[in-house]
């Protein structure tokens, strides 16, 4: 399990600084995208980032050193239910201990953002 909470200010303020370089090390294009197409645009990118450093913290410690943000790609069907699929060294290591899904509760409001993921083994049953 893996639980993130980030200020919206704060990611607010790394695109201010960084802009582009910073969007494409962290989110995926299709990932910027849906973010940029909500008019709460930043409210979004940051649960986003909160999606994924919830995902990392639930699976990550597992993984060796270098792991990319971009390892975790947000989908999500408009309505904020969510999908994690995960690509490179984090899908490899879900793999290796056998994750059958991945289960995300996300929230946000003009400040804040929150997630939470599950990581469950693939003998135990998705509710």
């Amino acid at each position: 399990m893996g639980t993130s909470l980030c200020e919206t200010i704060r990611i607010g303020r790394l695109i201010e600084r960084h802009g582009e370089r910073f969007l494409s090390r962290i989110y995926t294009p299709a990932e910027i995208i849906a973010c940029r197409e909500r008019t709460e645009y930043l409210q979004q990118f940051t649960m986003y980032w909160a999606i994924k450093d919830a995902t990392v913290r639930a699976i990550g410690p597992y993984a060796g050193p270098g792991l990319s943000w971009r390892e975790v790609l947000v989908q999500e069907d408009g309505n904020y239910r969510f999908e994690i699929v995960l690509r490179g060294e984090l899908a490899l290591v879900a793999d290796r201990m056998k994750i059958g899904k991945i289960m995300v509760s996300a929230a946000h409001c003009r400040t804040m953002a929150t997630a939470n993921v599950i990581a469950l083994h693939e003998s135990l049953p998705a509710l």
